[in-house]
């Protein structure tokens, strides 16, 4: 009887396993890494969005975004557009960001597109971002 329940939460915790292991696609994590860079966005937490730069692009990107969060508000953002290529594991996405600057008050939006693309340690990273409608933050 010991031996047979062994066996059996062996197999239940193995099938838990397996399913956790194999259900995450690469367009799932890609969703997740959308979405946790967008939270930092919206947040003003720089090391949040850091995690989706490549590091050697990480002192430019900071100079181009140093004033979100402190001189510049992010109110919202919304995903408009979101290409995946499966083959070339590379995806377009846009992105409308609601924003205001502290001494205006006055709310705007820009539409981003960011280019994602895995690195060499297989996680998403933004590699281009430009501004496609609406003013430069």
């Amino acid at each position: 009887m010991k031996r047979s329940m062994v066996l059996l939460y062996a197999g239940i915790i193995m099938s838990a396993v397996y399913a956790c292991a194999g259900g995450y696609t690469n367009e799932e994590k890609l969703i997740d890494a959308i979405n946790m860079y967008n939270e930092g966005m919206k947040w003003g937490k720089m090391d949040d969005m850091l995690l989706y730069i490549p590091k050697d692009e990480h002192e430019r990107f900071f100079e181009k975004h140093k004033d979100w969060g402190r001189d510049i508000s992010i109110s919202g953002y919304q995903v408009v557009r979101q290409v995946y290529d499966k083959e070339k594991e590379i995806a377009i996405v846009q992105i409308r960001v609601s924003w205001f600057r502290a001494d205006e008050q006055v709310l705007k939006s820009t539409v981003f597109q960011h280019k994602w693309e895995k690195d060499d340690k297989d996680r998403w990273m933004i590699t281009e971002e430009t501004v496609v409608d609406g003013p430069p933050i």
